[in-house]
């Protein structure tokens, strides 16, 4: 075992070298700078994209890093949270600028990559070479710490941030509900991150589970898929209020059938997957003004759903459709008893009467059309056609006649009778 003295005097030989590596690289710390910034360009792709501020930012981090090593070097001591102070600042502005977390992580490591390519090229005797073996250790330390302590900072950050959006994103829906517009500020930049200007044609979405009890992580995943399936060029508008999905989004030139399809889509795989929700789907409205008439909409249509999952967009309806969707007792009441009595009995023999009038008012009352939609032959449909004349008592060249037999098998269909 060494005599103490003889570790004093081997701590105090190893001092100059150590100095002499620290001296060495802050002499070339602009040049080494320079490589660590063009690497983290050419690999890290948030930074290749980077504005001229932003980089001068990475760059006075990455040489805040350089120096508290240094110093603890220099100074002989371990490298402590309390010389990391400069992290949460820079962690908060590359978050703010969408940097995440890997890139961010990616970048660090790319800092300790050139704080050893540094170290190693100031190695230029044995007092050197040794010195490098001697602070190995150190280094190795800061670098465990420092990329512990960044990549928690960032965390929290990002968490602060997450929460902080989803705040200001729920304020917004409040005003949009209420029918007033954002005043300049983060309602406002949230509003025109989801697309939604003053004057944008948008709709609205809302959703609730039909399973219970919600599970919230389960409903926020929902949330995500739904605001995709919307499509468009950015992220729509989306809260998660309670038990309830809203989504405003901006109609952005899509074609409404995709919209309604999309959404579809997304409910039956959320079906699938143990969240069944029950979503309606407002028309589309020009101007956020119209937002809340929209919400209402898109209520009404979810409960109209009566309590099952699945999706009823109105903007996929036609008026005639919504006419007869919303029919109520009274309608039901102004139907002839004959077209009535028919109706049910047609529909409790499977409908066949029933889809080929369907076909043929959707083939603008042309029998040849309607059989080639039916794929029977023509003298087969104006066969049914004879029936359903016979059994009603309407002349099905009358557009007035065949309305009241299509609002009856509408109404009848709705409410299973």
């Amino acid at each position: 075992m060494a005599h103490p003295e003889a570790r004093a005097v081997s701590a105090t030989q190893a001092a100059p070298g150590v100095l002499r590596l620290v001296e060495g690289f802050r002499k070339r710390i602009e040049g080494i700078l320079d490589e660590s910034l063009h690497a983290m360009q050419e690999e890290i792709p948030s930074y290749r994209s980077a504005d001229p501020a932003m980089v001068e930012s990475v760059r006075e981090h990455v040489r805040l890093h350089f120096e508290a090593l240094m110093s603890s070097l220099s100074e002989g001591r371990p490298i402590t949270r309390e010389d990391l102070l400069f992290v949460r600042p820079a962690a908060t502005y590359r978050a703010r600028s969408g940097v995440p977390l890997a890139d961010f992580m990616h970048a660090f490591r790319i800092g300790q990559r050139e704080i050893w390519r540094g170290l190693v090229a100031g190695v230029t005797d044995e007092e050197t070479r040794d010195a490098a073996l001697s602070v190995v250790g150190e280094v190795i330390q800061y670098v465990n710490l420092a990329s512990t302590h960044a990549g928690e900072v960032y965390a929290e950050v990002e968490g602060l941030l997450q929460a902080q959006g989803e705040r200001v994103r729920r304020d917004l829906l409040g005003e949009l509900l209420e029918g007033r517009l954002p005043e300049p500020g983060p309602r406002l930049d949230a509003a025109r991150e989801a697309g939604l200007e003053p004057d944008a044609q948008c709709f609205v979405v809302t959703a609730v589970s039909r399973k219970e009890p919600t599970d919230e992580h389960a409903l926020r995943s929902a949330a995500s898929a739904i605001a995709r399936a919307c499509g468009g060029a950015v992220p729509p508008l989306t809260v998660v209020r309670e038990d309830e999905i809203v989504v405003v989004a901006p109609m952005d030139g899509r074609d409404p059938d995709a919209v309604g399809e999309g959404i579809g889509a997304s409910q039956a795989k959320l079906a699938e997957s143990g969240v069944p929700l029950a979503i309606g789907v407002s028309t589309m409205q020009a101007g956020l003004e119209l937002v809340p008439a929209a919400y209402r909409e898109a209520r009404a249509a979810r409960e109209r759903l009566d309590g099952r999952d699945g999706v009823l967009a109105l903007l996929t309806l036609s008026a005639f459709d919504y006419l007869t969707m919303i029919g109520d007792e009274t309608a039901s009441r102004l139907i002839s008893e004959p077209v009535r009595q028919f109706v049910e009995q047609d529909l409790a023999e499977g409908g066949e009467l029933s889809k080929t009038l369907l076909a043929y008012v959707a083939a603008d009352l042309n029998a040849k059309a309607a059989s080639e939609q039916l794929h029977v032959h023509v003298n087969t449909a104006h066969y049914r056609l004879g029936k359903i004349a016979e059994r009603t008592g309407r002349d099905l060249r009358s557009v007035s006649d065949v309305l009241d037999l299509v609002i009856a098998i509408n109404l009848a269909r709705r409410t299973g009778r």
